[in-house]
């Protein structure tokens, strides 16, 4: 009869006698039950997960997912990946550990991938206020010394989202491994509080991250120390701010003010405003008087931007209002500006290699 790994697909062919008996695969060397329908055996799968906008904002979906199992590390990544090898280890490990999964991690996967939830499901945050520790996965793991690089002190979930943003919307891999390293220490250390309040004896799977950080890159998204606030600017001071930026006329959308009103065919508007910033733009919801854009959509209702950024050109302002197609021809244009800055190769969706 014959056989199949669920892992790697290799197909073997096995005397009848030996069916229900453990095979190591000589391709992949995964563990197996052999059947017609052969079963993998997968132990305990930690997981953690990255999502493409912060979990207060609507249509939130899954940007990365990173699991180690077995004493290997997996990884899949939307639009990238085909989901089958996820799936596969969701379906089949014996026990799923999280940090908050039961109340994040897992309702957005059994929702993207149409799967149970996971019948063996430990959840760390509950686990860890029994032990006495309170507060989020980075604090806890800080609070017990747990490794983790400096280089990510002060990388967040809102740093995750604007690496997602920049490899999604520019095909900057750079910051997909970012992305992908940030992801897999969250898994690290979800691992070693498991080991921690179970009192087991941890072993050192950071040093086996097969992601690589990306200094360099990782400083673009950082936030920017915050500076003390400034008094609100009076006229003669905007006066000179617009006559710089008329001498020194913002051409691309890095660095720009942008406001949009309206609607937009090509986009929806919560992903306009992620485009922007992901090329260093600035997004305002409303039209300040130092607004360098107003991207004028169809069918916009006049709320007042329109109307305040006339009153600003009146005045001496050279905010520029600009249809929907100037604002994507200033996409391209800073794209391209982009691409010389992060040499990369540029896709905007579909399959991307890491």
């Amino acid at each position: 009869m014959k056989t199949t790994c669920p892992f790697c697909k290799q197909v073997y062919e096995i005397e009848a006698e030996h069916q229900d008996q453990h095979l190591a695969c000589s391709v992949c060397n995964r563990t197996f039950i052999c059947s017609v329908v052969a079963n993998p055996l997968i132990g305990t799968m930690y997981l953690d997960i990255e999502t493409n906008a912060s979990p207060r904002k609507t249509n939130v979906d899954i940007s990365s997912i990173v699991w180690w199992c077995n004493d290997e590390w997996r990884s899949w990544v939307n639009g990238k990946d085909d989901p089958d090898d996820f799936i596969l280890f969701w379906n089949h490990s014996t026990q799923l550990v999280t940090f908050n999964g039961k109340t994040f991690d897992q309702p957005i996967i059994v929702k993207k991938f149409g799967v149970h939830r996971h019948p063996n499901h430990l959840d760390l945050m509950h686990e860890a206020k029994a032990h006495g520790l309170t507060g989020g996965l980075k604090a806890i793991g800080k609070a017990c010394d747990f490794p983790r690089p400096h280089e990510l002190d002060n990388v967040d979930g809102s740093v995750a989202v604007k690496l997602w943003r920049d490899y999604f919307f520019n095909g900057t891999t750079a910051a997909l491994q970012n992305l992908l390293y940030y992801n897999a220490w969250d898994v690290a250390l979800t691992y070693y509080l498991h080991c921690h309040c179970a009192s087991e004896q941890s072993v050192s799977i950071h040093e086996t991250i097969p992601f690589q950080l990306e200094p360099k890159h990782l400083e673009t998204v950082l936030p920017k120390p915050k500076k003390p606030a400034s008094p609100r600017k009076k006229v003669g001071k905007i006066q000179e701010y617009w006559e710089d930026r008329r001498k020194n006329p913002i051409t691309v959308i890095r660095g720009a003010e942008v406001c949009i009103t309206g609607d937009l065919t090509r986009i929806e508007r919560e992903d306009a405003e992620a485009l922007i910033e992901s090329l260093g733009g600035i997004y305002k919801n409303s039209a300040p008087r130092t607004l360098d854009f107003l991207v004028v959509g169809g069918g916009y209702e006049n709320t007042g931007k329109l109307t305040k950024v006339e009153e600003g050109l009146a005045k001496g302002a050279h905010t520029r209002i600009i249809d929907e197609d100037e604002f994507w021809r200033l996409i391209e244009k800073t794209q391209q500006k982009h691409a010389q800055i992060f040499p990369e190769p540029h896709a905007v969706q579909g399959n991307r290699d890491v």
